[in-house]
């Protein structure tokens, strides 16, 4: 009998769930059945990586660039690394720290994007941005100048909004003036206090307490915070080559890359206001709630602000020339952190410096497993929750994967 109850219970329960999903319902273009629940993503990289198939190397970061516009200047820069690697090019510390300091301020904007576009509004009670903009017209303002700035200082750097034209595989075209670096040290700092405003908002917020269980991957070096270069880390204690790590790479192994990652594995090395948001949130590394990640977006915007307006303060730029490519043949690959996650680009270059073979590992690539394991595995009850709200709670922990 009781067997037989719980069998009853168990056929009502799926048939009230199969009555939710007659059909798939379209979040953000992620299709999701909450009759089992699962999700499904659509990954753009292998289309560009046949496309860029048989094409000059040297200029195929301009295609790439348009995997995801919203980390653009990413790809861009991962591009040029792999093929810098392949060709044995070895760029100035200037190009480095002008490359960095790109990503730095495509990650805040990036950031600042996904906290007002779709966090922060849910979060409010708001049905979307535009209804969050109608109820909390003065927040919504301050979200958009702040865009404006992250947006200035990335015309500033790469001389091209959303696809940065400056660098290019070698170097750097065209360095800026004082007055521009005065500029952004102000955005940058302005940024950072504008930014800790919306920590203070979410530190407000509930937290849902659901723990992942796969290691966090990021770039890691010893004695800073890199979005450019380093080995990775897998988890506090195991630090890999590169090369190494994506030479046995799976698609199905579970690893969770982002901005959770990489607070998680370089949290020694936040600045001090960064600090001071993760003591007020009581975090304990490392993290294991995918939740957090919206308030780790954040703390990195504000940590990359900060070390930007310094490094700019200290340092002096000058016009540089262009180490020029010879076309040959060779292997190269890097990865990079893109505001979404880490990015690994790799190719073999033939005879006459047109790509043979390409493979990108995007942040999509990287966490979808763990989503879709994560999905599988919410907690969820069709007798105390509509069919609306279950599908925003599912929404908002995809969302929480920011992909």
């Amino acid at each position: 009998m009781i067997k037989a109850a719980k069998g009853a219970e168990h056929a009502l329960k799926k048939k009230r769930y199969d009555n939710m999903a007659k059909k798939h319902e379209p979040i953000h273009g992620i299709t999701l059945d909450v009759s089992t629940p699962q999700v499904e993503i659509e990954d753009s990289t292998p289309l560009y990586e046949k496309a860029v198939l048989g094409k000059d190397a040297i200029n195929s970061y301009a295609q790439l660039s348009r995997i995801d516009s919203s980390i653009s200047c990413a790809h861009t820069i991962a591009s040029q690394r792999a093929v810098e690697s392949a060709l044995g090019i070895n760029v100035s510390n200037q190009t480095k720290m002008i490359r960095e300091l790109l990503l730095r301020a495509e990650l805040i904007h990036s950031h600042i994007n996904f906290l007002y576009g779709k966090i922060i509004p849910r979060l409010a009670g708001a049905k979307d941005y535009f209804d969050y903009a109608k109820k909390f017209r003065k927040e919504a303002q301050r979200a958009l100048i702040a865009r404006s700035k992250a947006k200035r200082i990335l015309l500033i750097l790469g001389k091209r909004y959303p696809h940065p034209i400056n660098s290019v595989v070698g170097g750097i075209l065209k360095t800026f003036d004082d007055d521009e670096q005065r500029e952004m040290v102000r955005l940058f700092k302005e940024l950072a206090r504008e930014v800790l405003k919306t920590s203070e908002f979410l530190l407000k917020q509930s937290i849902t307490p659901f723990e992942v269980t796969s290691k966090p991957l990021s770039l890691w070096e010893i004695d800073t915070t890199p979005l450019l270069s380093g080995k990775l880390s897998v988890g506090e204690n195991m630090r890999v080559s590169v090369g190494k790590f994506f030479k046995n790479f799976k698609p199905k192994e579970s690893y969770l890359t982002g901005p959770l990652a990489r607070i998680s594995n370089n949290n020694k090395l936040l600045s001090h206001t960064a600090e001071k948001i993760v003591r007020k949130a009581g975090l304990n590394f490392p993290l294991k709630n995918i939740f957090h990640s919206v308030l780790c977006l954040t703390i990195e915007a504000v940590h990359c602000a900060q070390r930007s307006a310094q490094e700019l303060e200290e340092l002096h730029f000058e016009k540089q020339d262009i180490k020029v490519a010879k076309r040959r043949s060779g292997r190269g690959f890097c990865a990079v952190e893109s505001a979404k996650g880490l990015l690994y680009h790799e190719y073999f270059i033939g005879q006459k410096g047109v790509l043979r073979s390409v493979k990108i590992v995007s942040n999509v690539k990287l966490n979808l497993f763990h989503l879709k394991k994560s999905v599988a595995t919410f907690p969820i009850d069709p007798d105390k929750k509509t069919r609306k709200e279950i599908i925003n709670d599912i929404s908002f922990l995809v969302d929480s994967y920011y992909l």
